[in-house]
This record gives structure tokens, C-alpha cells and sequence, in this order.
């Protein structure tokens, strides 16, 4: 059997092939299980790839977040401050 013969097949495709190609243990039964290896380590490897991609995008949106969160927490300060400020000018100007 050429590798020609599993090429471009899924995994369940190369199971459905086994079924009647001889006893376990002989040469094409032992190559298809090896393809099927071959095939979930492939898939394996793409999903690790893809699931780094997400977390590099995850982690770039946290640090865009984080940010805008940073400028949003000094706004906030400037904006009590000015507010404790006027406060205090209008319980001063009261007491005059």
C-alpha cells in the first residue's frame, strides 16, 4: 500500500478502510493506524497553532483594555479633584 492510497483522507475515512484489509498486526492494517496517527498529530498541531494565535490576540485586547482603563482611572482622578475643589471653594466662600 503507497501512501498515495491515504493521502487527502480523513481520519474516519482511513478507519472506514480498515475494515477487512487483514488481521490486525499485518502490513496495511499497521500503516493505516499509523495515517490515522499521522492525522490526529497534524490536526493536533493546527489546533495548537490556532489556539496560540487567540491568545495572542486575547492578550493584545487585554492590553488595550488595560490602557484605556489606566486614562479612564486618571480622568476620574482629575474629575474628583476638580469636584473636592469646588466643594471646598463653596463650603470656604459660606464661611465668609
Amino acid at each position: 500500500m503507497s501512501s498515495e492510497h491515504i493521502k487527502d483522507k480523513t481520519k474516519d475515512q482511513i478507519l472506514d478502510e480498515m475494515v477487512g484489509t487483514g488481521p490486525v498486526g499485518s502490513p496495511v492494517h499497521e500503516q493505516l493506524k499509523m495515517a490515522i496517527v499521522a492525522r490526529c498529530t497534524d490536526e493536533l498541531g493546527a489546533r495548537m497553532a490556532e489556539l496560540g494565535m487567540a491568545i495572542k490576540d486575547s492578550s493584545a485586547s487585554a492590553d488595550r483594555l488595560g490602557r484605556k482603563l489606566f486614562w479612564l482611572n486618571v480622568i476620574l482622578v482629575i474629575a474628583t479633584a476638580v469636584g473636592a475643589a469646588a466643594a471646598l471653594a463653596g463650603v470656604l466662600s459660606r464661611g465668609q
